[in-house]
């Protein structure tokens, strides 16, 4: 008969308390949950991993490299629009189009008849007095007649009628 080994009394692991919203812990319970592991589980896989296996939320911290890029993205950007100074021709850009954007939209809201609902989101963002007074102003906009446009150019089809043609002989 052999001799039997003794077993040597494993020492319980070490502990840690979190503390947390319930709001924090439901979203942790749930996750954990979804992979099918226990919170200490999934919360120790987390930190093992460097929660870059972590799909379900955004990163907390950015990576060095991350940090470095978003530091010269803004960096062109500050350089682009001119810290401050007169705006160059691409912000100027931007801002013809943006107010191309806004009027299309709120003179479609008001030829919808939905002109209280524009003032309604106006005022929210710009008070209720100036919102009355753009709303105004995109009703004349949309009640003044269509600039006429000018005509399409003729397309052209063959090689005789290509611009120009007549003065390379």
């Amino acid at each position: 008969m052999s001799r039997r080994r003794r077993r040597r009394p494993k020492h319980p692991p070490e502990s840690l308390t979190l503390s947390a919203t319930d709001a924090e812990w439901a979203v942790v319970r749930n996750n954990a949950e979804r992979r099918g592991v226990s919170i200490s589980r999934y919360v120790v896989k987390l930190v093992l991993d460097g929660s870059r296996n972590a799909p379900d939320g955004p990163a907390l911290a950015l990576a060095g490299d991350e940090k470095r890029e978003m530091l010269e993205t803004v960096r062109s950007f500050r350089t682009l629009m001119g810290d401050g100074a007169e705006a160059p021709p691409l912000i100027e850009d931007m801002r013809v189009r943006v107010r191309l954007l806004f009027d299309a939209w709120a003179v479609g809201m008001v030829r919808d008849g939905r002109r209280g609902e524009l003032r309604d989101i106006l005022a929210v963002r710009i008070g209720a007095a100036q919102a009355e007074r753009v709303v105004e102003n995109i009703v004349a906009l949309a009640d003044a007649p269509a600039q006429p446009q000018a005509p399409e150019p003729r397309k052209r089809t063959g090689p005789d009628e290509s611009p120009g043609q007549e003065s390379l002989f």
